[in-house]
């Protein structure tokens, strides 16, 4: 057994202290088929972000393939050849549809006494990735550096060295071209109950920030184990992990800052299921004291329960995935000047592409990943001017009709008013001509019945104090009154009595000098 990676200094620290707690909102599902192909369906939820894959792994002897393609139309293809000429020997050969700037090609090398991995990009001007590890597997030293050949600058320069015993591993690192330096301790207490403990201590010189995390962990039976850690920011983590049927676990984890008791504790549900024939997991997480509630979804391929596929990240040839989300780092702040530089490139086009991110990462000597990040931000923030923009318009669009439907309203309003008041007095003219056709209609009937001879009124001046005063006869055609006589060319209808002005008759007699009554 010989040194190993690079990548494996101070790992034993590191998976006591990050494994198991992840963040991203994960689902994946897996089926092998008879003849060993593996195929994955995943999406993952990052931020406010969402990305679906579609995997499968053909592996035959000693070279596997490995095709991925993802949502945002992108195929990503890995083959792997073991044992490639002699023993220890590996090629990892990778590259991106339609991005072919982003692959690489690896060599890894394991000996008993070094370890060494060297990656190229697959660019007119690539970035040279170089890793070497020398030593026993007692102790060990190496170192990791990154050369940019366009710029003939390093980017990354790293060094570490690590002490291993039966039951005690301690490491020290130092990053980021001596700006950090990193110290980590495993010691384990007990084998059969698989007790351990470890911290973890990182300092940072040009911003004298310090990062301090203790943890442990302890298995209550062979199924069952424990883990708790914490940190100088008063974050306090803890898990329960039971494996309630082979390759099958259920984790309950919970994380409380104690800086902000009042925003309650995360707690996270893990139920993992594997199966030789399939792999279904589910991580489901909510937090109390807020609105913020997620399902969170993991898997590994290799029967172990962790973090093996990594969503939402940026495919560079230089970038280093980061195994353990929540550990924490320094925060890489850019300069006035980056961020004046950046501003300029984002007004003139505000998507980036691949080609684009990596030319911006070396005029500005950052990393790709910081360029992408801090566009992914700045589009972020545009698109919520542009929200608001889009709000403030249709506000004011909403006020202007609602203040048109408002005085729409009143002007109806006032119309029914009218109307109502024009039919009352419609009606009531109507009900005042109906009385007075009905009084006429009472009064003359004749009117209904014009066939029928009418009642008439006759009009005859007496002489009171005459005797000789005469009746007529109901048979005789004429009367006779102080010698003279009247027929009934004088007769006058009873409608024309109406007309007539007050005190007076037909033949214009005064009321007080004649008599009245109606012929039969």
């Amino acid at each position: 057994m010989g040194p190993g990676l690079y990548s494996d200094i101070g790992k034993k620290a590191r998976d006591l202290l990050y494994k198991d707690y992840q963040t991203d909102q994960k689902f994946t599902l897996t089926t092998y088929t008879l003849n060993g192909i593996a195929i994955s369906a995943s999406g993952t939820k990052k931020n406010e972000l969402i990305f679906g894959e579609l995997q499968s792994q053909l592996k035959n002897k000693n070279i596997s393939f490995d095709v991925k393609a993802t949502s945002d139309s992108k195929l990503l293809t890995t083959v792997t050849v073991d044992e490639l000429a002699t023993p220890g020997l590996r090629s990892i050969f990778n590259f991106i549809v339609p991005d072919q700037q982003l692959g690489k090609v690896e060599l890894q090398y394991l000996h008993d006494y070094v370890g060494v991995t060297a990656a190229v990009g697959l660019t007119a001007n690539p970035i040279v990735n170089l890793s070497g590890v020398v030593g026993t597997n007692v102790y060990s030293v190496g170192v990791d550096v990154s050369f940019d050949t366009a710029t003939g600058n390093f980017i990354k320069c790293n060094g570490g060295l690590s002490v291993i015993n039966a039951d005690l591993i301690a490491s020290l690192t130092v990053n980021d071209k001596g700006d950090s330096i990193n110290a980590s301790y495993y010691h384990l207490v007990s084998p059969l109950s698989s007790t351990a403990v470890g911290a973890e201590l990182t300092h940072n010189f040009s911003t004298n920030e310090n990062s301090l995390t203790f943890g442990t962990q302890h298995a209550m039976d062979p199924l069952t184990i424990v883990k708790a850690r914490l940190n100088n920011y008063g974050k306090a983590s803890a898990l329960i992990q039971h494996e309630w049927r082979p390759k099958s676990f259920f984790t309950i984890s919970g994380e409380i800052d104690s800086k902000a008791i009042e925003k309650g504790a995360k707690v996270k549900l893990d139920p993992v299921s594997m199966d030789p024939k399939g792999i279904i997991v589910i991580m489901t997480s909510a937090r109390t004291g807020d609105r913020n509630r997620r399902s969170q979804f993991m898997v590994n391929s290799d029967g172990s329960h962790g973090n093996s596929l990594k969503f939402g990240l940026e495919e560079t040839a230089d970038d280093d995935l980061d195994e353990y989300p929540q550990r924490p780092g320094k925060k890489r702040r850019l300069t006035a000047d980056q961020v004046e530089f950046l501003e300029k490139n984002f007004e003139v086009e505000n998507k980036l592409e691949p080609e684009r991110k990596l030319q911006l990462a070396k005029d500005l000597g950052l990393k790709p990943r910081q360029v992408a990040i801090w566009f992914q931000n700045r589009r972020a923030r545009w698109k919520a001017k542009q929200l608001e923009k889009g709000y403030e318009s249709l506000k004011s669009s909403y006020d202007s009709l609602k203040l048109d439907h408002d005085n729409l309203l009143k002007e109806n309003e006032k119309l029914q008013a009218e109307v109502v008041h024009l039919s009352s007095k419609l009606l009531q003219e109507e009900k005042d001509s109906s009385s007075w056709e009905s009084f006429q209609l009472r009064i003359c009937p004749d009117k209904l019945q014009p066939g029928i001879d009418a009642q008439v009124m006759l009009c005859k001046q007496e002489d009171f104090s005459s005797a000789n005063s005469a009746v007529l006869e109901s048979e005789s055609p004429r009367h006779v009154d102080d010698g003279g006589y009247s027929n009934q060319s004088q007769v006058v209808g009873c409608c024309g009595f109406l007309r007539p002005e007050r005190h007076s008759c037909s033949n214009e007699f005064q009321v007080e000098d004649q008599a009245l009554w109606f012929w039969p």
